[in-house]
């Protein structure tokens, strides 16, 4: 950005209009101090700082995912030179961590704070898409929406961001591979509770399973509108209390992450939904601004966007495709004879045998980075290509692409992948995912 400097005299203003001119702009700075522009609501200030907090804790428990020690692969949406991956992510990690300590600290910067941890997720993700959690993803939005939006239209959009992920999350489980799998996981222990896990017909446990995603709907849809908005935060609050005990060391003994998130969401249910709104009788109607208008825009996308998920077009992790057994992946096999060229944690628990051997990734994830590993076949794709590239397995490796399930029957497209050359060419068919020379 260049230009003349000193090549044309400065006009005069009248003293009025600078009297004016300095009276807006002190009047728009006290507006942007204000914390996450949502000053008017006590309540929704008070999740601003809860939800801050919370997501130090939960990237304290999943720190391996942004920092990585070990030989699991960054698998980022674009290509990046080796030199950038660290630094990016230490970078985009610091900005996450400065903006949650001013949002908790600095409650007159909330607004540039919560711009900043946005700022950070979404460099994050794009250095490596496995840092796309539902939970990242779901702050990021939300940091935009306390950043951008005043008190009556933050509270708004902020409710119906949180029923869309209860409504998208519970669609997704009206499917075949739910009730079939996932949905008996959690329904055997309660039957067990009760004395009928033996004793009910297995049509019935098929029905049964549709009890939580029915709930997860009731909830999501009982947010949106007013005269039923806190029974279903009450509904919702229940709903993750139990969530919890079930996921809890005493049930599943899922990872933190996954716990600390339940004791978010429920937070925000009864914050948000429950609670009635502490506002302040001195604040008056305001006109849309510019960024306004972002603001709300972008949230609109992050509601409507999962409509494409079941075609390929949106992510099933945005999209709250959660313990939804239905999305894609790829099933990865590796030939006994290059094995002892792979890392030690993908090898230390397989059994020896001869020929091809399954690969399981799910659980390299869990080791290496304290997640589950990211449910996408184009992810899982990438980082297959990754090992075979990394480690020269060349012909030592295949795989098997899986299409998202049919929703009525359970039923995918497979596609076999051999070698390390047709794992690469496949992937030019994809969006965000580095492409090899």
């Amino acid at each position: 950005m260049s230009g003349v400097v000193g090549s044309v005299a400065r006009p005069s203003l009248p003293i009025s209009a600078v009297s004016e001119f300095m009276d807006s702009a002190d009047s728009l700075h006290r507006s942007s101090l204000s914390h996450g522009s949502c000053a008017h609501d006590e309540r929704l200030s008070r999740l601003s700082q809860i939800w801050a907090a919370m997501l130090l804790g939960l990237i304290a428990v999943t720190w391996r995912l942004w920092l990585g020690n070990s030989a699991y692969p960054s698998i980022p949406m674009m290509a990046l030179p080796d030199t950038w991956q660290r630094p990016t992510s230490i970078a985009s990690l610091a900005l996450i961590v400065i903006g949650c300590c001013g949002v908790i600290l600095l409650t007159r910067s909330g607004r540039l704070m919560w711009l900043l941890v946005s700022a950070g997720l979404l460099v994050s993700f794009v250095a490596d898409q496995h840092r796309l959690q539902p939970w990242a993803y779901q702050s990021a939005v939300y940091g935009v929406v306390f950043a951008l939006l005043h008190g009556r239209d933050a509270r708004r959009w902020s409710i119906w961001f949180l029923a869309s992920v209860y409504v998208y999350s519970a669609v997704g489980k009206f499917d075949f591979q739910f009730v079939h799998t996932v949905g008996q996981d959690f329904l055997r222990p309660v039957l067990s509770m009760i004395g009928l896990e033996d004793n009910i017909d297995e049509s019935w446990k098929v029905k049964l399973a549709f009890v939580l995603p029915g709930l997860e709907l009731v909830g999501g849809l009982g947010a949106i509108f007013r005269g039923t908005r806190r029974a279903a935060g009450t509904l919702l609050v229940t709903m993750h209390v139990g969530l919890l005990v079930m996921l809890s060391p005493l049930g599943f003994n899922h990872s933190y992450g996954v716990l600390l998130w339940n004791v978010l969401l429920g937070i925000a249910a009864c914050e948000l939904l429950v609670r009635q709104p502490v506002s302040n009788p001195t604040s008056s109607v305001h006109r849309y601004r510019t960024l306004d208008r972002f603001a709300i825009a972008l949230t609109c996308m992050a509601i409507a966007a999962p409509l494409a998920e079941r075609s390929g077009y949106w992510d099933h992790w945005p999209s709250w495709a959660l313990y939804s057994p239905h999305n894609s992946r790829v099933k990865l096999q590796v030939h006994s004879s290059a094995l002892d060229s792979l890392p030690i944690e993908l090898t230390r628990d397989l059994r020896p045998n001869e020929g091809w051997v399954d690969i399981n990734l799910e659980a390299w994830s869990l080791e290496s980075r304290g997640v589950p590993i990211y449910p996408q076949a184009r992810y899982q794709l990438a980082l297959a290509a990754h090992l075979a590239k990394a480690y020269n397995l060349n012909d030592s490796i295949r795989g098997v692409v899986q299409s998202v399930s049919d929703r009525w029957t359970g039923q995918r497209d497979e596609k076999l992948v051999l070698g390390a050359d047709e794992m690469q060419k496949l992937l030019q068919e994809f969006w965000l995912v580095p492409k090899s020379d």
